[in-house]
């Protein structure tokens, strides 16, 4: 289910607003699961219009945020991300230690070496080297630095440049659809100028946190406060508001019973 937890904003960043957080899962879909709409939203929307707001972050969320081949690819792009590099290593090492041979061993012939190639990497020079062997040797090493550095620009942009450019278009379209709830929300009156925020979603997680800004007077003037006894209660147990009731109260004051009327404390205990 979803959780709205108002919490004061802070006076530095937007003042006199409160905030409801409205969290989001991946397993609850608020199409069949429907998410209570908060106290404090109840006179600037209504019931239809929150359902189908939830259920447009919802439906966004799983698409760009919660999918599974979404996740699959991430995972897949950080182990080829460690491995390429790894792979483009022994590919150069095994051709500047075998650079020399006349045939390049098999994969399995080549396995009793692939430690000595990731530790040892090219094989030290003499002490009477010649100056064509240096040379030689020190292109090999810049042909492996060239070599890495193109494996690491390749992964980049075949790997990581669609994940990102669909995470950018996801949250271009998630920064749009709240936008447009809050220019819906602007046109009814200030008063009730609503204001959506989200500030980030991870892949891996299952959950998505979206921020509604009110102004505080508002919330003051036309919703009980988290201490009244009418607060985030359920339809089906709150009772309709009374118009005789007193200030600041929603209900009627009891009333004795008819067999009360007119007892005393001492009668009502001699009763009981």
């Amino acid at each position: 289910m979803a959780f709205f937890i108002p919490v004061p904003a802070s006076s530095f960043s937007i003042p006199h607003r409160s905030q409801v957080v409205a969290n989001f899962y991946a397993h609850t879909n608020p199409e069949s699961h429907p998410f209570p709409q908060p106290v404090e939203l109840r006179s600037s929307m209504s019931e239809d219009e929150w359902h189908a707001r939830t259920l447009a972050i919802w439906t966004h969320f799983a698409r760009y945020t919660w999918a599974r081949v979404l996740r699959a690819y991430l995972v897949l792009a950080l182990l080829l991300s460690l491995v390429g590099p790894i792979s483009a290593n022994l590919v150069v090492h095994r051709s500047v230690v075998f650079s020399r041979s006349s045939v390049l061993p098999s994969l399995l012939n080549l396995l009793p070496y692939i430690p000595r190639i990731l530790y040892n990497g090219v094989e030290p020079i003499s002490l009477n080297s010649s100056d064509d062997e240096i040379r030689e040797r020190l292109s090999l090493i810049r042909r492996g630095h060239m070599i890495n550095f193109i494996v690491v620009c390749l992964i980049f942009v075949i790997l990581w440049a669609p994940y990102l450019s669909y995470k950018s278009l996801g949250r271009r379209r998630l920064a749009a659809l709240l936008r447009s709830f809050n220019q819906a929300d602007a046109a009814k009156g200030n008063m009730q100028a609503l204001n959506w925020i989200c500030s980030r979603t991870s892949t891996f997680q299952s959950n998505g946190t979206v921020v509604i800004e009110l102004p505080v007077a508002f919330v003051s003037a036309n919703q009980p406060s988290l201490f009244h006894q009418a607060a985030y209660l359920p339809d089906y147990i709150q009772k309709p508001a009374a118009p005789q009731a007193p200030p600041m109260y929603t209900h009627a004051t009891a009333q004795k019973g008819p067999g009360l009327a007119g007892a005393t404390h001492a009668d009502v205990a001699h009763k009981a």
